[in-house]
């Protein structure tokens, strides 16, 4: 198996940061953050891991501050009622896995070899903890507070990974590691804080771990390629799903109490192995309704089980598997809303959420909500599904002079989607990739009768040095304005859009100065 690569403000975010832990320096690469002050309890608040792919130098650009690829990634702070990010951190390279434990944020950051952590109350930069040179963190875990779990599986997924050990408040791997399987890809704790389970991809195994002791108790041979583990809230059961090198897909039900294999799901459909795409959920566990939902990537379905008589065989719901799309929109991501009335479902490659009716298994509607939809979760409350969108939006249009032209119309970021419609509410866009250099977003060319969203930065067709940004939204006219304004921070009328003459980005450069890229985000929790 390829190993899997895993994660209203129109207006730029504008926060200081600098991170410097355990003798790493990272200088910022992104609009700076206010530090992070989200209250834990807040079960709306998202946290979403972009990750860095400017070119060095930002391809020879005085100022740029990212100097080695990949760039440094970020964790961006959501408040999912007020569709708003507030805060957010500079973490390391590659981050492809966070989770909340102990009043803190980790990240795994990849191609660092190291976590980074940082409190959700202080206004402290991050610590960053140090693993072993290859060990390529790809998953973190805890449910307990004295120790949070990290998968290591090296450089070589066909030889054995390890499991570290991080103490929270330490902020240090303890010595010595824990031996796994080949290729270790998820983790989960069961919520009664007795066992680690660790999902070891190449060689078809699930490794059990006593929390007390950290000793390996057994090693459970399940399917083939076993990707993702969900624990039963009651810790009695833990689903594993087997991806079967993209054919036909299955579960394997392991008891905790005997660390064996006691019943298997089969009727699932095939996921291929999508390159490039991360693991954000593809199986989900709905503890109200007692229900199994998978995604079937290859396939275009959604499978669902009835997983309430359990040691007994999970049963398939009548109406699954639900079909999401022909041809298939290659569904990744699940999510069922807490009070068990829908199921949301991000799809890759058509950039939508499916919405599915819980009670009827039914196709409900199909929301656009970006370009490579990656993750999909959902808010406590029910009131919210958040969906992350990997790449911008852009789409060709003929702009004054009649000639095609290439516009971003959605930047790569977190999609907010009200449940009470079922509707696109807005898309709070990743950070930048240069803060430094970058301030407004990437000037577009002016189009006629086009819809401008709050803080889109255009240039005339006849380049006067200066580029304007919108601050009253709306829909430009049907031709350009004849002139432009060019004292600082002038407003123009257009249609039924406001522009503010803004001072270019780089002094000298010509129009437009410098490309702005965001981040690409892919990976979300909400808490």
């Amino acid at each position: 198996m390829k190993l899997i690569r895993v994660a209203g403000v129109a207006a730029s975010l504008c926060f200081s940061l600098v991170l410097i832990g355990c003798g790493d320096v990272y200088r910022p690469v992104v609009n700076p953050f206010t530090q992070s002050g989200g209250d834990p309890a807040n079960a709306s608040t998202a946290y979403v891991a972009s990750q860095g792919v400017l070119q060095p130098q930002n391809e020879g650009v005085t100022g740029s501050v990212c100097d080695t690829l990949p760039c440094p990634g970020t964790v961006l702070e959501v408040d999912a009622p007020n569709d708003v990010a507030v805060g957010g951190q500079i973490v390391g390279r590659s981050p492809v896995h966070l989770i909340m434990a102990a009043g803190q944020i980790w990240t795994a950051n990849r191609d660092d070899n190291t976590v980074s952590t940082f409190s959700t109350f202080s206004t402290s930069s991050p610590q960053t903890i140090s693993l072993p040179p290859g060990s390529a963190p790809s998953f973190l875990a805890s449910t307990e507070s004295s120790a949070v779990y990290v998968a290591l599986p090296g450089m070589n997924p066909n030889a054995p990974g390890n499991v570290g050990v991080m103490a929270p408040g330490m902020n240090v791997l303890n010595e010595g590691l824990i031996p796994v399987g080949n290729n270790p890809t998820a983790i989960v704790e069961t919520p009664d804080q007795k066992k680690l389970y660790v999902v070891n991809t190449n060689s078809g195994t699930v490794t059990s771990i006593a929390t007390l002791d950290k000793k390996v108790l057994q090693t459970i041979t399940v399917g083939t390629e076993p990707v993702w583990a969900i624990a039963t809230a009651n810790s009695a059961y833990i689903f594993v799903l087997n991806r079967n090198n993209g054919a036909k897909g299955s579960v394997s039900v392991i008891s905790t109490a005997t660390d064996s294999v006691v019943n298997t799901i089969t009727s699932l459909g095939a996921s291929a192995d999508l390159n490039g795409i991360p693991l954000n959920s593809p199986m989900a566990y709905d503890s109200h309704l007692q229900r199994l939902y998978v995604t079937n990537s290859t396939d275009g379905t959604l499978s669902a089980f009835d997983v309430s008589a359990l040691p007994s065989q999970p049963t398939e719901l009548p109406g699954s598997p639900v079909l999401l799309g022909n041809p298939s929109p290659n569904p990744v991501s699940v999510a069922p809303l807490p009070d068990g009335s829908r199921v949301y479902v991000a799809n890759v490659t058509a950039g939508t959420v499916s919405v599915v009716d819980a009670k009827s298994l039914t196709l409900k509607t199909t929301i656009p909500v970006g370009t490579q939809t990656v993750a999909v979760a959902a808010a406590a409350d029910s009131t919210k599904v958040l969906a992350v969108n990997h790449l911008p939006t852009v789409q060709t249009f003929a702009n004054a002079a009649g000639t095609q032209v290439p516009v971003v119309t959605q930047q790569p970021g977190t999609t907010t989607i009200s449940t009470s419609t079922d509707s696109f509410v807005t898309t709070v866009p990743a950070p930048f990739e240069d803060s430094v250099n970058c301030t407004v977003d990437t000037p577009q060319p002016w189009l006629p009768n086009h819809s401008y969203s709050l803080g889109t930065v255009v240039v005339p067709s006849t380049g006067n040095g200066m580029i304007y940004q919108a601050t009253t939204a709306g829909t430009s006219g049907a031709s350009e304005p004849a002139s432009w304004c060019t004292t600082a921070a002038c407003t123009l009328a257009d249609g039924t859009v406001t522009w503010t003459e803004q001072q270019p980005m780089v002094a000298g450069q010509p129009v437009p100065p410098l490309t702005c890229p965001r981040q690409q985000p892919w990976y979300i929790a909400v808490y």
